[in-house]
């Protein structure tokens, strides 16, 4: 049973800059749910973007059809502060008169049942500080919890979403606590994998150094920094339209663009334990941590690999590179750089073994051998990293570091290239 459309209770908060295109869709859908009281945020136009001020009033005119009964409130800049300052200033200014509210953006246009939704939720956990928002998002593509109207999450999605004062009082722009919570690994303790500790760590690095211009990674570090969860609906409730050249962040399509709002049964089904659906929020993680479209994650997740080396936290690197390994089995670097990582643990025999398997399955690169011998000449087996050696001058003897490292050898057995007694 759909919720019945009576006139909403909660305030919305609508941010607003230069697509006039979008802004009227989502006015259409907020005018359809009627709220007793409208916030309309704007930032001003960018002086060097011509045609933009054109845009920015046209924007701003769909305020003159609010023809319900409303209190409409309006932060109209003349001057643009741009996302980071624009949007946190708006809702800290949304949040001073209001307890709880309903936050959309230009180019989120939400379904009929996200209104209630928020509105329902929003009453049920108004006391409840371990919820920290209710959002519309749900990026399951279908696989999600079906048992109840929403669940739990750790991800605190923002294309369409509601909280409390009392949650976004927690709110700092300034991530002044991301480092402390960086260097002791609470991305790890959340996620439980390594690359997405990557992920996130670098994204948290150039949003708190500034070379990152937003304000919802703020958001949700807050979120995860005060173990809060996030309300998640079983179906999607908005539809993100903004994936285009013009948007400031989203400007080319991923599988998130457009994707469908759908409904939910009324009244809703509450699940009974506030405890995040640990399956749906790794999904989510698959899902956000597509390496086809995050090409620099294999680089920033070896990066903390070798972080957790040079720490000597082998176990932990090992586990972080067969996280990597999953999403490209069989790589040939990757599969060296695991050697080299059992050579650092003191593995030195395992590590033999996988770089002899290696090159049985590769035979045109001799150069595996190479690291073979390094494995034995730290396991303390010279004569077999030497003999090893000068099989691979049968097979390459030209090649690159042989020489070196057969003299590395021989310097530890105490030999001469000759062969002959120093």
């Amino acid at each position: 049973m759909q919720a019945a459309r009576e006139p909403l209770r909660t305030p919305v908060l609508f941010l607003l800059f230069n697509r006039p295109e979008l802004t009227r869709r989502v006015f259409a859908a907020i005018r359809a749910a009627r709220p007793a009281r409208l916030f309309v945020a704007a930032d001003g136009p960018r002086p060097e973007k011509p045609g933009e001020a054109a845009l920015c009033a046209e924007a701003r005119a769909i305020l003159a059809q609010v023809d319900w009964d409303c209190q409409v409130q309006t932060l109209l800049r003349q001057e643009n502060l741009g996302c980071k300052k624009a949007v946190a200033q708006a809702i800290d200014w949304f949040f001073a008169q209001v307890e709880e509210g309903i936050v959309l953006e230009d180019d989120c246009l939400p379904g009929p049942d996200f209104f209630p939704f928020c509105q329902e939720l929003l009453e049920r956990f108004r006391h409840d500080t371990r919820v920290m928002l209710v959002s519309g998002n749900n990026f399951q593509f279908g696989q999600g919890p079906q048992d109840h109207s929403y669940y739990f999450s750790r991800h605190p999605h923002v294309w369409g979403w509601a909280t409390w004062r009392r949650a976004w009082a927690l709110y700092d722009p300034d991530m002044a606590g991301w480092p402390k919570f960086r260097d002791e690994g609470r991305l790890f303790d959340l996620f439980g994998r390594r690359v997405s500790q990557a992920y996130w760590t670098r994204i948290m690095d150039e949003t708190h150094d500034g070379r990152f211009s937003t304000w919802d990674y703020q958001w949700m570090l807050t979120c995860w920094a005060e173990g809060g969860l996030g309300l998640i609906p079983r179906e999607n409730l908005v539809a993100n339209l903004g994936f285009d050249p013009r948007a400031t962040h989203t400007t080319a399509p991923t599988g998130y663009a457009d994707l469908p709002a759908g409904g939910l049964d009324f009244p809703l089904d509450h699940p009974p334990f506030p405890i995040p659906d640990a399956a749906a929020d790794r999904r989510t993680e698959f899902t956000r941590l597509l390496f086809a479209e995050v090409d620099w994650l294999p680089a920033a997740t070896l990066d903390l690999i070798f972080s957790l080396r040079d720490q000597g936290r082998h176990d932990q690197a090992l586990a972080a590179l067969a996280e990597l390994l999953e999403h490209f089995p069989g790589d040939l670097e990757l599969t060296r750089t695991r050697g080299g990582l059992l050579v650092a643990a003191g593995r030195h025999m395992e590590a033999v073994g996988l770089f002899q398997e290696l090159f049985a399955v590769h035979p045109d690169h001799p150069d595996i051998l190479l690291n073979a011998c390094d494995a034995l000449r730290h396991a303390g087996h010279l004569d077999e990293a030497l003999a090893l050696c000068r099989e691979i001058r049968g097979l390459a003897p030209h090649l690159t570091d042989l020489d070196r490292k057969e003299g590395q050898i021989l310097d530890a057995l105490g030999r001469t290239p000759a062969g002959n007694p120093r």
